[in-house]
């Protein structure tokens, strides 16, 4: 099974927030599905983006520039974003250790 084929986002709308449910490893080979899915969220959305991580099993540097652009973005538009749900602790230390789980900390992420 390749990389991609483990790794899903699916993007549905609660009230004007987009929630991102992302599921799998996040790397160079998945990367750029995270940003469709990212992309989509902020086209549908009024309000802001969540991003679940619950069913995350690795995240690289990739990912994080992702969700680092995707904030960017949506800050850029008035909209709000944050990361829940971060359940592997490399994952949760890779936001510390690079400062951004402050950044990407979840402020109102719906489940």
């Amino acid at each position: 099974m390749r990389p991609d084929e483990e790794f899903r986002a699916v993007t549905r709308s609660v009230g004007e927030r987009a929630v991102v449910t992302v599921c799998g490893e996040i790397d160079i080979d998945t990367g750029p599905l995270l940003q469709d899915a990212l992309d989509e969220a902020l086209a549908v959305c009024v309000a802001g983006i969540d991003v679940n991580f619950s069913h995350v099993t690795f995240c690289d540097c990739v990912g994080l520039t992702v969700l680092l652009r995707a904030r960017a973005d949506a800050r850029q538009r008035g909209i709000g974003f944050g990361v829940c749900e971060v359940r592997i602790p490399s994952v949760r230390n890779l936001f510390t250790t690079t400062g951004t789980d402050t950044l990407l900390a979840d402020r109102r992420a719906a489940a």
